[in-house]
């Protein structure tokens, strides 16, 4: 009978061991409330900041109700715990200056200590609650504080103006990106903070650069944000089509300064070339003009001259290869014709540093047209009629007044002369009149930047003759000669309405 209250005993509670030695725990009055954690900037602008918190681990064995908010050190409001986003508590400042900085600091308070908020938290608390915030002293009602935060009161996506000259945007604050591209339209989906997400895509426009390092002419935008101390982004046509870092990643700038993407190719610009020394133009004929200088001066953290480029009239029309070349002929040209050049020397970057002073050269008298370009025959069959067809270009330089006028020449005699349209030639005119009439009346004839005998229409297009005289088994040698406008067909013109002419 015993054995089975053995059994009976072991089988329903297992065998017990022995009991530990007696501790005695009395729990004490409420303590203050620990320090409320993740205590960050939610959002910053210059309309207003609004901060964010998570409760402290620690309550105090008492209710927390409120939260005290001190900004600059000064007590600025007492927040009730119910403005939440998701388990975080959440303020806003309103009362903001852009651009300036303040400095935070947030307290858990177990009941407020006077006023209509403390009646609030008393009126909704249970009556055990209530008793016992009531009862709580003066020194253990607020806990330590979290912060100090320093805010500015700006947004890193705010968006600014660049500056004209590279070296003094390199000393902006934030971030500036240049992006090359030929896309009609150019955003930027873009992140500052992860905490505050991304833009909605496409995201944000980028304009036209407007920095002279950068010309827009060449296929570059800009974007700066003044106040962003890193950034993620993604270069977009604002559709479809989404430019990808390297193994579809998104391109990163990790600190603020100005960067530089072309060719899937993200880098920290360096600072730009200094200024080309010593520029002089001079005239070589009417159609040519040759200018020299010498390099920039190189100073710390600047990289070297990779090249440079020459402008005339403020706009670009040749890049050196390398940076050994200093001197170039400009050609085809109009005779009797002011032209302006400046030289920027150009970093490994493709970065251009500052213009250098300009100088005016004025091209002289005409002079011979050198031979046209490409000249090619072919002999044409059909109904009957056997002919060989001649096609050329213009010379590649005029020589400083229109060429109006083609003999051809077989086997070394001129058998015909193809004569350039009235029209071709009123577009000449045209194209070259003086800009202002003012330029005239000072003496100056100044035209478009792009005004040279390489940007007419019809420098590009082929011009052909037929000759019809041949037969079968004819073996014959043709050459083109360019001939310039004649003062008769010069006068025949005037006398049509063309009154500017080369």
């Amino acid at each position: 009978m015993d054995g089975d209250l053995l059994k009976a005993a072991v089988s329903a509670q297992g065998i017990q061991g022995e009991l530990s030695a007696k501790i005695t725990a009395k729990t004490g009055p409420a303590g203050a409330p620990g320090v409320p954690t993740e205590f960050r900037v939610a959002s910053a602008s210059g309309t207003g900041i609004s901060l964010e918190w998570a409760v402290p681990a620690d309550d105090g064995g008492a209710p927390i109700t409120a939260y005290a908010i001190k900004r600059d050190g000064v007590p600025l409001v007492m927040e009730l715990t119910g403005k939440r986003r998701g388990d975080r508590i959440v303020w806003a400042d309103p009362d903001v200056t852009h651009g300036k900085t303040y400095s935070y600091t947030v307290a858990a308070c177990h009941l407020p200590p006077k006023g209509q908020l403390r009646d609030q938290v008393l009126r909704e608390a249970t009556p055990e609650d209530a008793a016992l915030l009531k009862g709580l002293s003066n020194d253990v009602n607020v806990g330590e504080e979290a912060g100090p935060l320093e805010v500015e009161a700006v947004d890193d996506m705010e968006v600014g103006a660049c500056d004209a000259d590279l070296r003094k945007q390199l000393k902006s604050r934030g971030i500036t990106i240049f992006y090359k591209c030929t896309w009609p339209s150019v955003h930027l989906h873009c992140c500052a903070q992860p905490e505050r997400g991304w833009t909605d895509a496409p995201g944000l426009p980028l304009g036209p650069s407007t920095t002279g390092a950068f010309p827009a002419d060449e296929g570059w935008h800009a974007l700066y944000f003044p106040y962003a101390k890193s950034l993620e982004f993604l270069p977009n046509d604002g559709g479809k089509i989404w430019d990808k870092a390297l193994g579809g990643q998104n391109y990163r700038a990790t600190v603020a300064g100005v960067f530089r993407l072309a060719d899937g190719h993200i880098d920290r610009v360096a600072a730009p070339p200094q200024t080309p020394v010593g520029l002089i133009g001079e005239a070589v004929d009417g159609s040519r003009v040759r200018l020299t200088w010498r390099p920039p001066p190189v100073a710390d953290g600047e990289a070297p001259v990779a090249c440079y480029k020459i402008f005339r009239n403020g706009h670009r029309v040749h890049t050196t290869r390398g940076s050994a070349t200093c001197t170039f002929v400009d050609s085809n040209l109009f005779a009797f014709t002011d032209y302006q050049y400046s030289v920027a020397a150009v970093n490994n970057q493709e970065v251009a540093g500052p213009l250098s002073e300009p100088v005016t050269v004025k091209t002289d008298v005409p002079g011979p047209p050198s031979e046209p370009r490409n000249v090619r025959a072919a002999v044409r069959k059909g109904k009957g009629q056997l002919s060989v067809v001649l096609e050329w270009e213009p010379p590649a330089d005029c020589g400083g007044a229109p060429v109006a006028a083609y003999e051809i020449l077989r086997d070394g005699v001129v058998v015909s002369v193809f004569s350039v349209t009235d029209a071709q030639l009123r577009g000449e005119a045209e194209e070259c009149r003086p800009m202002a009439p003012e330029a005239s009346s000072c003496g100056m004839r100044w035209v478009r930047h792009s005004s040279s005998y390489s940007s007419l229409s019809w420098f590009k297009d082929a011009l052909e003759w037929e000759d019809v005289d041949v037969s079968m088994g004819d073996a014959f040698s043709y050459q083109v000669q360019a001939v310039q406008l004649g003062p008769d067909r010069a006068e025949d013109l005037k006398s049509g309405g063309v009154g500017q002419r080369c």
